[in-house]
């Protein structure tokens, strides 16, 4: 069951970073930014949101002293 989770979760993340780089080079094209540009601020940006929600969802959801400690380690690590 854990393992068959892992194939379709490692397949929904395979499609969705081609897809997020498909799209990356569209936007350059069409706005006429340099695809360096567009990846260093489009796909930057949308490599850490995972982290911003993260800390954010420690200091609101968590609070607290644990909260702090998670939103540092995720800061950190």
């Amino acid at each position: 069951m854990l393992w068959g989770q892992l194939a379709i979760l490692a397949g929904v993340i395979l499609v969705s970073a081609t897809q997020l780089a498909k799209s990356a080079d569209i936007i350059a094209f069409k706005t006429g930014l340099g695809r360096s540009f567009v990846g260093v601020v489009l796909l930057a940006t949308a490599t850490s949101l995972p982290e911003l929600g993260t800390g954010i969802s420690s200091v609101t959801v968590i609070g607290g002293p644990s909260g702090a400690d998670l939103a540092a380690g995720d800061a950190f690590g």
